[in-house]
């Protein structure tokens, strides 16, 4: 009879999220390269032998933090309602986006995970097929659920998502993690709303446009 695999103690997750935290705190600081398994287990206070019950390497671990970051950016979409309007999914996908950054370990994770997806061939494209495409595709299929019928021969649902997300990136890599230090930017749900704006608001127009070029 095949026994099942025992399943982690409560200390056991408890003591990975410290690993997970602590390593997301020295990459940012000092970079991956730079950074060594003993520092880690130092940061966290266990003996390095220990680090590796938890994680048997160092790109063990830079992966559990790409799939750590994966685990949130559709749930701001996944709390809609069926009858949402596509401003309000713009809106509620922009709006989980932002609160998952607002802390600073997420803008640190974030900073990491982008500068790692630029040094390694293999770290991008686990950055594109396991972070980056999976919530672009989610908020796209989101997107075309509620795209005026007159739009959708003119509108690419992926595009859009892509346009919001983007956006967003670069506002919070640029204006907070750069110039503000990892600092949450006052004017943050300002620039998103008119961000949402614009995007639904282009789409409304091109709707309202659409039988006329058809004619």
């Amino acid at each position: 009879m095949t026994r099942e695999p025992r399943r982690p103690t409560r200390h056991h997750q408890e003591q990975r999220q410290r690993v997970l935290d602590a390593a997301t705190a020295l990459f940012a600081e000092h970079g991956y390269e730079a950074t060594g398994m003993r520092a880690i287990a130092d940061a966290v206070g266990i003996r390095p032998a220990s680090l590796y019950h938890y994680f048997p390497s160092k790109e063990a671990l830079l992966g559990a933090l790409f799939t750590a970051a994966a685990a949130g950016p559709q749930r701001g979409v996944s709390q809609l309602s069926g009858n949402a309007t596509l401003r309000e999914v713009l809106f509620a996908a922009g709006h989980g986006f932002m609160t998952g950054v607002a802390e600073l370990r997420s803008k640190q994770l974030l900073g990491v995970l982008f500068l790692a997806a630029h040094q390694r061939s293999d770290w991008g494209q686990k950055y594109l097929t396991e972070l980056s495409d999976p919530a672009q595709e989610g908020l796209a299929a989101a997107i075309e659920r509620v795209l005026p019928d007159s739009a959708r021969q003119h509108v690419q649902p992926l595009w859009l998502a892509k346009q919001l997300m983007g956006a967003l990136l670069y506002f919070v890599l640029h204006e907070e993690v750069i110039r503000r230090k990892e600092r949450n930017d006052p004017d943050r749900e300002a620039y998103l709303r008119q961000l949402v704006n614009i995007i639904a608001g282009g789409v409304e127009q091109v709707a309202e446009s659409a039988p006329s070029d058809e004619q």
